[in-house]
């Protein structure tokens, strides 16, 4: 069995055209079964999976900004839930498409931010 370690760091620009950022992005630490935890870095993903995601607010629409923010968070908080429930890859499945389905709550209720 090969084992590496993975440092991943994360950051965003709000590049040249725009006056806000509206990328988000989560790197955090995952078990199966007892959920997300804390752990000490660099992360030995051959002992604890790392989920990475990357949200982009699509540059120049109505709050992208919070709107990518929201997909992480409820990524993560769902990740935490389902994975104590399901296997991973069913949990992960289950969370994405709940972030999708909030994502496009809060905008269908124009709770994301002003037109």
């Amino acid at each position: 069995m090969s084992c590496f370690n993975l440092t991943a760091h994360g950051a965003t620009d709000v590049g040249r055209k725009r006056a806000r950022n509206e990328d988000a992005f989560l790197v955090v630490p995952v078990r199966a079964g007892p959920s997300i935890v804390d752990v000490v870095w660099p992360l030995d993903v051959s002992k604890c999976p790392a989920l990475l995601a990357v949200a982009d607010g699509v540059g120049g629409g109505d709050a992208g900004d919070i709107a990518s923010k929201l997909a992480l968070d409820t990524l993560r908080s769902s990740l935490q839930v389902e994975s104590e429930r399901s296997a991973l890859t069913d949990a992960l499945k289950v969370s994405v498409e709940r972030a999708h389905g909030e994502v496009r709550r809060a905008g269908a209720a124009q709770i994301v931010g002003p037109k």
